[in-house]
C-alpha cells in the first residue's frame, strides 16, 4: 500500500514511480455517528483488530489490492465523533486518510452525498466501498455509486466490502465479505 502518497500531479498522486497503466484505488468508507469500536476483522485467515473496518481492511487486502488511501464520507457529526480517532489510528498504521465533509443531515439529503462522493472519486481510479460502518442508508448510495460511476466515468469497481459483525462474541473475528458479485445480478 502506498501509505503516503506523494504529491506529483493535478490530483496529487505521485506518478513518477507507476506504469502508465496504474489506477489508483481508493478505500471509500461511510461512517456513522458511533466512535471508535476495537474490533477484529478477518479476510483470507488473517486477523487485524482496528478501531474502524476500512483500516482493519488496508491492512488484510493482499498488497497488489491495497487502496492508496482511505477515504471516509463524514457528516458533520460523525466527523465529531469520529475523525479525531481515524487520523489518529491511520496515522499509527501508517495508512493515508481523508476526510470527505457530506451535508448536515436533512431531511433527504440522497442528491448531495451521491454528487459529493462521486466528485471526491477522480477519474482513472479503481475504488473500493466498505460499508460496514456507515448510515444503514450510505450502504445503498454506495451500490448505486458502485453500479453507475464505471458506466458513466474512466472507474473500476474492484470491492465492496462489509464486515459480518453479527458473528457472536466480542473477541470473535468478523469476516471482511465482498458484496462486488451483487453488482453482477444488476448488470
Amino acid at each position: 500500500m502506498n501509505r503516503t502518497p506523494p504529491k506529483d500531479d493535478a490530483d496529487g498522486i505521485d506518478t513518477a514511480n507507476r506504469s502508465p497503466n496504474h489506477l489508483r484505488h481508493i478505500l471509500l468508507s461511510s461512517m456513522g455517528i458511533d466512535g471508535p469500536r476495537d474490533t477484529p476483522y478477518e479476510l483470507g485467515g488473517r486477523v487485524r483488530c482496528a478501531n474502524f473496518s476500512s483500516l482493519a481492511l488496508a491492512q488484510l487486502l493482499p498488497e497488489t489490492e491495497q487502496p492508496d488511501f482511505v477515504a471516509f464520507l463524514l457528516t458533520p457529526k460523525a466527523k465529531r465523533n469520529a475523525w479525531g480517532a481515524i487520523r489518529v489510528e491511520a496515522a499509527s498504521l501508517g495508512i493515508e486518510v481523508q476526510a470527505i465533509e457530506l451535508p448536515a443531515d436533512v431531511e433527504d439529503d440522497t442528491r448531495q452525498i451521491l454528487e459529493t462522493a462521486a466528485e471526491a472519486i477522480p477519474d482513472r481510479s479503481r475504488v473500493s466501498f466498505d460499508v460496514t460502518q456507515g448510515l444503514r442508508y450510505h450502504a445503498l448510495l454506495c451500490f448505486a455509486l458502485a453500479l453507475n460511476l464505471p458506466k458513466c466515468r474512466d472507474i473500476e469497481m474492484a470491492g465492496i466490502w462489509c464486515a459480518r459483525l453479527e458473528i457472536d462474541g466480542p473477541d470473535r473475528a468478523k469476516p471482511l465479505i465482498d458484496l462486488k458479485p451483487v453488482l453482477r445480478l444488476a448488470e
